[in-house]
């Protein structure tokens, strides 16, 4: 090999000389013209011309030995040199030299023969470009990348060895290892190799640039080997049955496996396999442009039957499809050792078969070195499947799914239950949409969740629509639309009731101060508090401090600055009654404690200067199912002058130390500022000291740690909190089985949060809402759209032990029962008979029960306050009554409140009562604008009143009858029956006359049903305590 040490260069241009230019004829180039032509041209003047070159040999490195070249044609028959190559490979192979030597097929051509590498050997074409290294670096061998894609060929196997190199062929065979290291293959194509076309055993390799085609069993196939595998092309027959793109079997030794932009398509098996087989631990990491296209599972990692060695997996920035199976398969149940995935960024399934995505016992954890558990991000996921899209069966650690976009048929969306194993498992993303047809969007079983999606849609699904089984945390929709589903379409279950530090709170208000948010927190409600950081003690959570140095910038605290800041500390032990504890340590990581002190304010972003800001407090809030906080700090400007005297009012010019350090300390506490200049945490500018906690701060720093041993109160907590966004659920066939639109069963003292924006229900066969003992639910009408509920067959709202808040614009019931039930409800229920116009203006929205079987309306022993416009309710069989509000299961309770205006109740049959109240306890009612009608019948009523305080209350009730219309007909009719025993009625028929214990009324007048200045007629009879009195 020669070089030169003054490269042969063209000069630069010249001066044209003489300064003269030549007549050409146009379109005549000079490069084209005989020499007789160009006789009167310039001559050119060179300024540089060559007079010297050097040549020198090339060494393996500075002061190294020389490289050696043995040359290899064909159809030499010579000794190696480049005038005389030799014939074969193996004959180069034998020269004494070869293991120092270059084996060069400069001329390419095709070799017919096995080949066995030696150790140190290196084989080379001339087909790509080839680069050796010289004491000058990297230098190109000439004649070298003449045929890149033409390569040289070997018809034949090839068996690789120790630190050999092969590079720049197509191989027609199988190139093999067995217990070599330091080999590498690159550069090269093998094709037909009628087993694996590469085969690897108890070996160390570096595969690179490879494209293979139509191997008859695996396009690699690494047995108990360790491999680097980069820019390698796979592709199969797409008929020979069981050929996989990557095969990686472990054994007894741990194996470390990277693969990088590797593209596999057409085999019928798995694109890649990776089985771990014995006690050896397999590191798999695949990653780059990787793009799997397989008849079986596209990636297929598994720990096999019998097998106690561990997997780690990492998987980022590939693309899985399978024409027959699953995109992605990753299954730990059957070893005893576990299967990790540390890493799961930017990956895709495009199509899949038989489910996108699914693992069975599989741990999340990005660093599985150390004991604690760190969350796996993705990132983005988007899967396109047949079958379920994401199924993670006993999975166990923290998954960060990212933005998630999943669309899949005739299985579930997103499907993940820990059980059996009873599994730990956190489950968290920040946006995406879920699509299912045939099939739950979403299946979620025993788990604690912190997710946002922007849609979820089931369509059609056999079973259910969504389905939160045991779930803890917060779940946020944007847009929730399930139609079709068989069964119920939307169920909440057994929500997992949090540890007593709840984290996850729905959003806080206090009086005086509505809508405003008082802790820390993301838009979707979840607020932060600190980890206990000593659980040996699980009746405190217990938080570290220290004194040390931030961001690089000096403490500068003072001893009497110590002492202040230690007692806010015990001022907040005391807010939460002991169960905040705060202890120094002065070893624990930065992320672990609240570092308190006082310096320049460049250590937290701000400006340090006397009078301006004077602290700043936070820590760094983590979007995680625990929603924790870490590297806390509570840090105070240097440049003020501070009083460090506890209760000593306030020394002119100076600013309290306490004061500060302690609404400082809250903010790394995770509460956020109030607006009232008595608490500690107020966010106006400083006034003066304040040597107490307010009952505010109190209530709010409660609200994140509890009181003493005690949970905080179930009112502010939440162990699950859902937000279905706008929801709108269709079951209109009338062929399935009935079954309830939303089903919400929660269990654990209902501590589940369920929000549903402009609900629409529409159910053919089936109730509407289904609520037990669930813990707050919220429907809100929203400007734009309202919220509705359509059913046949079944009740619109049945709702038992649970506080609501829901607004609707109206309710359609066709049959069944009761259109709504309502038993120990808390909280108001309106339904407002107007809707949103098409001119941006208002329009009725009137409601309708008919057919009712039972009571249309049944309100019993609830406080919560009921206010109907619009409705008219019907019934035509059996003993019925219109609307019923009874109390007398609960006496002592809070009192009920029902209003009802401008509606209709009508009654055919015998016994028929319009509105029933019984009340034991105090109560508010208002009938308005209401048509009373009994067409047929006997015995009808068209309302009754009863208070009874049971021989020990005397509640009160409170009628007002405005407006109103009885007319009823049959046998017997009784307009309106009142009846107090140990009890009384305020202003009954609107504010006319007092009815006492003793049951006398005093009906003077006209003015009988003339509230409002407006006539109201009677057809029947009014009856006071069992007496008649009209007619």
């Amino acid at each position: 090999i020669f070089r030169y040490l003054q490269p042969l260069r063209r000069p630069g241009p010249g001066p044209e000389y003489p300064p003269v230019r030549s007549f050409r004829r146009p379109g005549d180039p000079v490069a084209h013209r005989e020499v007789r032509q160009r006789l009167a041209d310039p001559v050119p003047r060179f300024r540089n011309i060559v007079v010297h070159t050097d040549e020198t040999i090339a060494l393996a490195s500075a002061g190294g030995s020389a490289i050696n070249m043995l040359h290899i044609s064909p159809s030499g028959t010579g000794d190696g040199s480049f005038a005389s190559p030799y014939g074969t490979i193996a004959e180069a192979l034998a020269d004494p030299l070869a293991n120092s030597s270059v084996i060069y097929a400069s001329r390419g051509g095709t070799f017919t023969e096995n080949v066995v590498l030696g150790t140190d050997t290196t084989i080379l074409s001339n087909g790509p470009t080839q680069q050796i290294t010289t004491q000058f670096g990297l230098q190109t061998l000439p004649l070298s990348g003449s045929s890149p894609t033409a390569l040289p060929q070997i018809v034949g196997d090839v068996t690789l060895a120790d630190d050999s190199t092969l590079s720049g062929f197509q191989i027609t065979g199988t190139v093999s290892g067995n217990g070599i290291s330091n080999a590498v293959f690159t550069e090269s194509r093998v094709q037909n190799a009628p087993g694996s076309a590469i085969s690897l055993v108890a070996s160390q390799a570096t595969l690179s640039n490879l494209t293979i085609t139509d191997a008859g069993v695996a396009g690699i196939h690494l047995s108990d080997s360790d491999a680097t595998v980069t820019d390698v092309t796979i592709t199969g027959d797409a008929t020979t049955a069981g050929t996989d793109g990557v095969l990686v079997d472990t054994d007894a030794t741990s194996r470390t496996i990277t693969l990088e932009n590797l593209s596999v398509s057409d085999v019928t098996d798995a694109g890649v396999e990776l089985n771990v087989n014995g006690t050896g631990t397999l590191t798999a990491t695949i990653s780059g442009t990787t793009t799997l296209a397989a008849a079986g599972n596209a990636l297929d990692a598994e720990t096999t039957t019998g097998s106690t060695g561990d997997l780690l997996l990492s998987v980022s920035s590939t693309s899985a499809s399978s024409s027959g199976a699953a995109g992605i398969q990753l299954d730990g149940s059957a070893g005893g050792g576990t299967l990790t995935v540390t890493g799961f960024a930017d990956n895709s399934v495009t199509a899949a078969a038989t489910g996108g995505i699914l693992a069975d016992t599989v741990t999340f954890d990005s660093d599985a070195s150390t004991a604690a558990i760190e969350s796996v991000d993705v990132d983005n996921l988007t899967i396109s499947a047949t079958g379920d899209g994401l199924q993670l069966l006993s999975p166990s650690g923290e998954l960060d799914l990212g933005t998630l976009s999943i669309t899949n048929s005739n299985g579930t969306g997103l499907e993940i239950d820990t059980q059996p194993a009873s599994t730990e498992f956190l489950l968290s993303s920040e946006g995406g949409s879920i699509a299912t047809t045939g099939g739950p969007a979403i299946s979620l079983d025993d788990l604690e969740i912190d997710m946002s999606l922007d849609s979820v849609s089931s369509t059609d699904s056999p079973t259910t629509g969504i389905t939160l089984d045991t779930v803890g945390g917060s779940l946020a929709i944007g847009t929730t639309t399930i139609t079709g589903s068989t069964g119920t379409a939307i169920v909440v279950q057994n929500s997992l009731a949090l540890a007593p530090r709840f984290v996850v709170l729905p959003h806080h208000t206090d009086p005086g101060h509505e809508g405003e948010h008082y802790m820390s927190q993301l838009i979707d409600g979840h607020h932060f508090a600190w980890l206990d950081q000593d659980t040996s003690t699980p009746d405190t959570v217990d938080v570290f401090y220290d004194f040390r140095s931030l961001s690089g910038f000096a403490n500068e605290i003072t001893a009497d600055q110590i002492t202040m800041a230690e007692l806010a500390l015990e001022k907040w032990e005391d807010a939460t009654n002991g169960r905040l504890q705060f202890t120094q340590n002065t070893t624990a990581s930065v992320a672990d404690i609240i570092i308190i002190g006082t310096g320049d304010l460049a250590a937290v972003g701000e400006t340090s200067e006397e009078g301006g800001v004077v602290g700043l407090g936070g820590g760094v809030f983590a979007h995680s199912p625990d929603h924790p906080i870490s590297n806390g700090f509570a840090w105070q400007d240097s440049a003020e002058t501070w009083d460090t005297e506890f209760g000593n009012g306030d020394p002119a010019g100076t600013t309290d130390y306490f004061s500060i350090a302690a609404h400082e300390i809250g903010h790394a506490l995770g509460l956020n500022h109030t607006s009232d200049s008595t608490d500690i945490m107020d966010g106006g500018a400083y006034i003066g000291e304040l040597t107490t906690f307010s009952a505010v701060d109190i209530e709010h720093i409660q609200s994140l740690y509890g009181e003493g041993t005690n949970p905080p109160p179930a009112s502010t907590n939440a162990g699950l909190a859902v937000n279905f966004g706008t929801t709108t659920i269709e079951r209109t066939q009338t062929a399935v089985p009935a079954a309830d639109a939303i089903n919400a069963t929660t269990n654990n003292d209902g501590n589940a949060l369920l929000i549903f924006n402009n609900l629409t229900i529409t159910n053919g066969n089936g109730n509407g809402l289904v609520a037990d003992n669930t813990g707050t639910i919220n429907i809100n009408t929203l400007a734009a759209a309202g919220s509705a509920i359509s059913v046949t067959d079944g009740a619109a709202l049945d709702i038992t032990d649970t506080t609501v808040d829901i607004t609707l614009e109206a309710i359609t019931a066709d049959g069944g029962t009761s259109a709504i039930l309502l038993d120990n409800v808390d909280g108001s229920l309106a339904v407002t008979g107007v809707g949103t116009g098409g001119g941006g203006g208002t329009t009725a929205t009137p409601s309708t029960i008919s057919d009712m079987t039972g009571t249309g309306i049944v309100i019993s022993d609830s406080t919560a306050s009921v206010s109907l416009n619009l409705f008219t309710i019907t019934n035509d069989t059996g003993v019925a009554t219109g609307l019923l509000l009874d109390d007398s299961g609960s006496p002592g309770t809070p009192d009920p409140s029902l209003t009802l205006t401008n509606s209709t109740l009508t009654g055919t049959a015998d016994n028929w009562t319009g509105i029933s109240v019984n009340l034991t306890n105090d109560g508010t009612i208002s009938i308005s604008d209401t048509l009373f009608t009994g067409t047929t019948g006997s015995g009808q009523v068209g309302m009754t009143l009863v208070v009874d305080g049971g021989g020990t209350d005397t509640p009160t009730a409170a009628l007002a009858f405005d407006d109103n219309t009885i007319s009823l007909g049959g046998v017997t009719p009784l307009a309106i029956s009142l009846s107090a025993s140990n009890g009384g009625l305020l202003n009954p028929l609107s504010g006319l006359g007092n009815l006492a214990t003793n049951g006398t009324i005093d009906l003077t007048g006209s003015e009988l049903f003339n509230a409002n200045g407006t006539d109201a007629s009677i057809s029947g009879s009014l009856e006071v305590n069992s007496a008649t009195v009209f007619p």
